[in-house]
């Protein structure tokens, strides 16, 4: 019960931030949605969501990404 509870006051806040004053600059939702809009970490995130892969797995599952953006 207590984690529904935690549940509830973490999107109270989050609904609080984003829509107090139309400041969106604040939004903390806009900050996931960047971190995860570029094309390496939607590929990384769909490949990483069927289970935990090691480095050199990741590299051959998505060629075309540097050791460096990886």
């Amino acid at each position: 019960m207590d984690s529904k509870v935690v549940s509830l006051k973490s999107k109270l806040e989050i609904y609080k931030a984003c829509s107090g004053g139309g400041n969106l600059a604040d939004c903390p939702v806009r900050d996931v949605i960047q971190g995860i809009s570029n094309k390496w970490s939607s590929l990384l995130m769909m490949a990483l969501a069927e289970k935990p892969y090691r480095f050199g797995e990741l590299r051959r599952l998505v060629p075309d990404i540097s050791q460096r953006m990886l």
